[in-house]
């Protein structure tokens, strides 16, 4: 089972994916934090209950809109610069969320059009970064399972989520669908607003990280690589 040899498994990447899976890995927490509290934070913290879809709608709409931009600026600047860009303006747009009061409808409705822009970006720029890492590594023997670590990250960022984040907004005495004091309301603030944010900004500075150490070669590498495998064809 993948889950059994998982964590093997990111120790005996190449050093090239290393730096990958751990940006993407914190990208993935960061993004689960909202996803899993988001009814709960329209309901008790907004007061918005009856909106819930249209938030939604604009969240996932702008993502679908803008994607076809993402993709031609990862022809542009390549698919790691743009994966990164992308994660930067969903900070920014999510930080909005921060400074939300309850019910800030048309605030959070803002929030949730500047965060979709990156949505689409988010989600298929890293299977595209791990495709040409798997290239340029010559690695195409362990490519299932280089793509199984992805998804079992994604299981363990939502199983990590909710092994914590409700235990934690239970000590803090929330109850969802009953009213909540101050306190209550800015600890489920800061768990779906505020952490998601300096999560993402460690992913952010990971990300940097690796495209200075690797990113600037990775283009090349991959290119140079489907040439060579076009001339042994």
């Amino acid at each position: 089972m993948l889950h059994k040899g998982a964590i093997k498994d990111f120790f005996k990447v190449p050093a090239m994916m290393r730096g990958f899976y751990l940006s993407y890995g914190l990208s993935l927490l960061a993004a689960t934090l909202p996803a899993v509290l988001v009814f709960f934070y329209i309901r008790d913290f907004l007061g918005a209950e009856n909106e819930t879809w249209y938030f939604l709608g604009f969240y996932f709409l702008s993502g679908i809109v803008t994607l076809p931009l993402w993709l031609r600026g990862a022809k542009m600047v390549g698919k790691s610069r743009a994966w990164f860009v992308a994660m930067v303006l969903s900070v920014i747009a999510f930080c909005g969320a921060v400074f939300l009061q309850p019910g800030d409808i048309l605030g959070y409705g803002m929030v949730c059009i500047g965060a979709g822009l990156s949505f689409g970006a988010e989600l298929v720029l890293p299977p595209m970064v791990l495709k040409d890492l798997i290239v340029a590594a010559n690695d195409s023997a362990m490519a299932t399972r280089r793509y199984g670590l992805l998804a079992f990250l994604g299981k363990a960022m939502l199983a990590l989520v909710c092994l914590m984040v409700f235990p934690a907004l239970n000590y803090f005495g929330y109850k969802p669908e009953q009213a909540s004091t101050p306190h209550v309301l800015s600890a489920l603030s800061f768990c779906y607003a505020v952490l998601p944010c300096i999560i993402k900004s460690f992913a952010i500075y990971t990300l940097w990280r690796w495209i200075k150490t690797y990113g600037g070669n990775l283009e090349n590498r991959t290119t140079l690589s489907h040439r060579r495998s076009s001339h042994a064809a």
